[in-house]
């Protein structure tokens, strides 16, 4: 097999703080590695090492690794355990200041890794510093555009808004993703969404402006592959779980949380798992017997959200209706915010 040609090593920059890993995840990615392996390389400064950790891909994903002969990547193969022992393993195996984190289906701008290292280097508080990225179909069309806001100890804030940015556009400092122990393996679903939680109840997030993520709907993502009502059900009840764990004062760390930890509004992290029952209830038609087998699971395995979330078959039934009413409304005034995104914030600026 040829090998195949890519850009050749960037420099380093002596003027910004650290080295920086970058930690890839793959499972029978060989259609998408390439171009994902490409962006990295391309990068105006050079990260120390690309570590690739394929788990347990079936198909040429090794093989197209192999063949592109970049002294930058590292390749470890392992059974197919899951992506978050994938990822803990890529961290394990780092040995830069920070680690970098992207999907094997996903791409970067050429200056992502630049313009991030310089806000470690402009800001010594910080411990994660994220970018915005763009959400795109395999053709490239755009989807939507979700820009950095959050700056800061946004613990609060992630709570209510549960977001700050995608996995693949985080830098986070190597000895923070040790000192919290990494992603949760027994998490099938939510990991990222509880690194985010770990990470914001000890240290500050940065951000570096403009959109240098590119994140790629893919059909045969491991993390996007179409999934049953059943497989469903069980990503909904982990994400609950997640936020009834943070939820209560005494998981919370960190000196800056002391005061605020207990004005996080419950109300806001409830209607939006309203929301999400309602949407894959009525648009997937899983139906009222699914939405009561979900309500039972949920009351056992998180009983205070459960509670909170579905309080009496009225309450709910009403709150059904509501969001059937208001559902256009909401879905227009997406687009309107996507394409007024897309046409302010599409590109970096410098």
């Amino acid at each position: 097999m040829r090998r195949t040609s890519l850009v050749s090593q960037p420099p380093l920059d002596p003027s910004l703080r650290g080295t920086v890993d970058v930690v890839i995840p793959v499972r029978d990615g060989a259609r998408t590695i390439l171009a994902t392996l490409a962006s990295v390389l391309a990068q105006t400064i050079a990260p120390r090492r690309i570590i690739v950790v394929d788990d347990g891909s079936k198909d040429e994903t090794v093989n197209v690794i192999k063949n592109i002969g970049s002294s930058l990547i590292e390749l470890i193969t392992t059974p197919p355990v899951g992506v978050s022992h994938a990822r803990n393993t890529g961290i394990a195996a780092s040995r830069a200041e920070f680690v970098a984190f992207l999907d094997a289906d996903n791409r970067w701008h050429p200056d992502k890794l630049r313009r991030q290292l310089r806000v470690f280097t402009e800001n010594n508080s910080a411990t994660v510093v994220y970018c915005g990225h763009a959400v795109l179909q395999p053709s490239g069309a755009v989807v939507y555009i979700q820009p950095p806001e959050l700056r800061g100890f946004v613990f609060n804030e992630l709570l209510t808004k549960g977001f700050a940015g995608a996995l693949s556009s985080i830098i986070v400092r190597r000895d923070a993703l040790l000192h919290i122990g990494g992603f949760d393996e027994a998490l099938s679903f939510a990991e990222d969404t509880d690194l985010w939680l770990q990470l914001a109840s000890q240290y500050e997030f940065f951000f570096a402006n403009d959109i240098l993520t590119d994140v790629v709907n893919n059909p045969n993502s491991v993390t996007r592959r179409p999934t049953g009502a059943e497989t469903i059900m069980e990503n909904l009840l982990q994400h609950i779980s997640i936020f009834e764990k943070w939820c209560q004062p005494n998981v919370i760390r960190g000196p800056h949380l002391g005061k605020t930890a207990g004005n996080v509004d419950w109300r806001i992290i409830v209607q939006e798992f309203r929301k999400k029952i309602v949407v894959f209830a009525v648009r997937r038609k899983y139906g009222w017997q699914w939405m009561l087998r979900l309500r039972a699971k949920m009351l056992t395995r998180s009983p205070i959200m459960g509670r909170q979330i579905w309080p009496s078959h009225t309450i709910f039934a009403g709150f059904i209706v509501l969001a059937a009413l208001a559902y256009p409304v909401r879905l227009l005034a997406r687009k309107m915010q996507t394409k007024l995104a897309i046409t302010s914030i599409r590109m970096p600026k410098e």
